[in-house]
């Protein structure tokens, strides 16, 4: 078992997974926890979310209750079955190019969406006892550089670009910034350790054989779809 699975493991024996360790383990590419705040939903954790994606996912309570009647149900959506479109309206037009299928089952006061895949036994087990926290990403390299990456200007840029609203702002901040640090705990699961350092910086050391400056350009690739335009807004130390 590898070292990243052994920590899985052991932390699913004792309190559950946190979300960025769940999706490593899982090699999922698009999911997302819908958390209800007062009389809507908002992402609270994702993966494979663009950051319209993330603004496009504040819905209704009333929505979920008429969609998804039931709790602890497998609700399954298609194309092929013609009964996904009134869930589209929650992802970008680039997200929507890649669905092809969802699954949605409602638990308490979340809704787990998983795009193009089927939830196992096993992994809605896990689902439901993941701990709020995140987790540091540990592999054991020898010869390592290092940079430390802050996001939180490119967030706030993003969030004013796009004109969220006030009531809004702290919800959406939460999600960008989470869905940027499961985006970096992927990209490095295997090549690099990462240590969360504040709510919007993280420090990663990577093998000293990898080009920095290639890195940030994969990097900054990626992060783009989640801050558009706001991604020159990051800060590199």
């Amino acid at each position: 078992m590898s070292g990243l699975l052994q920590r899985a493991s052991l932390l699913s024996a004792n309190k559950g997974l946190a979300f960025n360790s769940f999706i490593q383990k899982n090699k999922f590419t698009l999911l997302g926890i819908f958390t209800q705040y007062n009389t809507f939903y908002y992402i609270s954790e994702s993966i494979g979310f663009n950051g319209k994606s993330i603004l496009k996912s504040f819905s209704t309570l009333d929505f979920w209750d008429g969609t998804i009647p039931e709790e602890n149900k497998i609700y399954r959506f298609s194309l092929d079955d013609n009964n996904i479109y009134p869930f589209l309206q929650f992802f970008s037009e680039e997200v929507q190019e890649t669905l092809s299928s969802l699954n949605i089952i409602k638990k308490d006061d979340k809704v787990y969406i998983l795009g193009n895949e089927d939830f196992s036994e096993n992994t809605l087990k896990e689902l439901t006892k993941l701990t709020e926290s995140q987790s540091n990403l540990s592999n054991q390299i020898f010869d390592t550089n290092s940079i430390e990456i802050n996001f939180e200007n490119a967030v706030l840029n993003f969030l004013e670009e796009n004109k969220v609203e006030d009531f809004l702002n702290s919800q959406a901040k939460t999600a960008l910034k989470n869905e940027i640090y499961n985006r970096l705990s992927l990209y490095f699961s295997k090549i690099g350790n990462i240590e969360k350092t504040s709510d919007f910086s993280a420090k990663i050391s990577y093998d000293s054989s990898i080009d920095s400056s290639l890195l940030k350009d994969h990097l900054l690739s990626n992060l783009e779809e989640v801050l558009e335009r706001s991604v020159s807004k990051i800060i590199w130390n």
